[in-house]
């Protein structure tokens, strides 16, 4: 398996990885990033686990096409549990708030690990509010665009990080200072995303709806000054 097996979302989480003694892959489905990140001596070594014995079965046998079964560990686990000792952990193509409780749930072993890269699915903001409430900062975060999809990926480490400009919760901070070249497109479809919103909670007359959707009118607003800023720099 080399770099062209690995799907543009996948191949973005790869270049997120640093080189590390032991990676831990979380759910990892087919084991692609593990043998992707042995294989190009990234890791040294890896752990594939995941809590379904069908999908572990899958990776086990890729790991065994690629002779890599005396580097990567195949492990029926759920959540972190079996990470322990690993210096970075991928856990990705999952639900934000899944991930939140894969890492609530062993916070001990996530504090240990010394860099995690996340992909959510879905509820950036839940995971970004989790991370800062839970002794977690994101140190960069990148976009990758697969079949007219756009994923975030966030990389993490221990430590004290707060955003004063809750917008920052919805859109990475770390995008706008790292001028990620799909943010432009990435806020259009956000934007998007929240005017349909708006326009179905229109009629409610439910007092909670129609506090939700001045709340979101108001980040209609923020989300179309930035586009507009982007506009202007073509």
């Amino acid at each position: 398996m080399n770099d062209l097996r690995l799907t543009p979302r996948l191949k973005c989480v790869a270049e997120c990885l640093n080189p590390c003694r032991l990676l831990a892959d979380i759910g990892t489905d087919h084991a692609y990033i593990p043998i992707y990140a042995v294989k190009n001596k990234i890791a040294d070594h890896a752990i594939a686990s995941d809590v379904v014995k069908g999908p572990l079965e899958i990776a086990r046998d890729n790991v065994s096409k690629n002779g890599l079964l005396d580097d990567i560990d195949v492990v029926l686990a759920d959540g972190i549990s079996a990470s322990g000792g690993a210096d970075t952990a991928v856990i990705a193509g999952m639900g934000g708030t899944l991930i939140c409780k894969i890492l609530s749930d062993n916070i001990k072993i996530a504090h240990s690990i010394k860099t995690l890269v996340l992909q959510p699915m879905t509820c950036n903001f839940e995971l970004r509010k989790f991370l800062h409430k839970n002794g977690f900062k994101i140190v960069s975060e990148k976009l990758a665009k697969e079949e007219n999809k756009i994923y975030n990926i966030m990389v993490v480490t221990s430590g004290e990080q707060h955003f004063d400009d809750e917008f920052y919760y919805y859109i990475g901070k770390a995008l706008f200072d790292l001028k990620d070249s799909l943010l432009p497109e990435y806020l259009k479809h956000r934007a998007n995303v929240i005017k349909r919103q708006i326009g179905g909670m229109k009629k409610s007359k439910n007092p909670e709806i129609i506090k939700k959707s001045k709340k979101l009118q108001k980040l209609y607003v923020r989300f179309n000054k930035e586009i507009a800023y982007y506009d202007k720099s073509k």
